[in-house]
């Protein structure tokens, strides 16, 4: 009775782990074509030959990749349609004139703002005015360095009636500010809204 017990799991066991293996292979599959269809969408374009792109989590949000051309100043939001099917995209491309706003979200809190009004007259620290164009700190509220934060989004402003915001997660978890994590956890967020904060200085010329 023993050994059939023993010979049952092991059966199991080898059940379980092919169907592991199975799944991390269909994954695997999955991406690698989301890839190439993401890719493919930019250079059918004509405006993506030299571009950075932040590429979305399927789990959080309907966003597969955002682009940002270093030649043509293009941005590039491209959704999934269907997220069984890695072919099932959409895409819309923006210029810099047409970005209205970027804002570092924080628990949705605002924690750091560009936007075309602050441009004209430079930007807020703490409330202090300065000359680059951001809002940074000025909407922080009561948050301190032992504050946990949960998420962190990236959120656009663009010239688009149909759907004007979007809303791009980052981290969803638990981190506490002021930390080495947080301070890892911060850093892309913080290079993309430099990115479209420089975006918005352009269009503004």
């Amino acid at each position: 009775m023993d050994d059939l017990k023993n010979i049952l799991l092991i059966v199991v066991l080898i059940a379980f782990l092919y169907y592991r293996y199975k799944i991390q292979v269909k994954a695997s599959a999955f991406k690698k074509m989301l890839l190439h269809n993401i890719k493919m969408t930019l250079r059918e374009s004509g405006h993506f030959s030299n571009y950075q792109i932040l590429y979305g989590d399927i789990k959080h949000g309907d966003i597969a990749a955002i682009a940002v051309d270093n030649i043509s100043q293009k941005t590039a939001l491209i959704y999934f349609v269907n997220k069984e099917d890695p072919g099932a995209l959409s895409s819309t491309f923006y210029s810099p004139n047409e970005i209205v706003s970027v804002e570092i979200l924080e628990d949705k809190a605002a924690i750091m703002t560009t936007n075309r009004m602050s441009q004209a007259g430079g930007f807020v620290v703490g409330g202090l005015l300065s000359p680059a164009g951001a809002v940074i700190g000025a909407l922080t509220g009561k948050k301190t360095t032992n504050e946990i934060v949960n998420n962190i989004d990236l959120k656009l402003v663009v010239e688009n009636l149909r759907e004007p915001v979007i809303i791009f997660p980052f981290f969803n978890g638990k981190v506490k500010k002021g930390t080495s994590e947080y301070k890892k956890v911060i850093q892309g967020p913080q290079h993309w809204h430099a990115k479209f904060s420089t975006l918005i200085h352009i269009g503004k010329k």
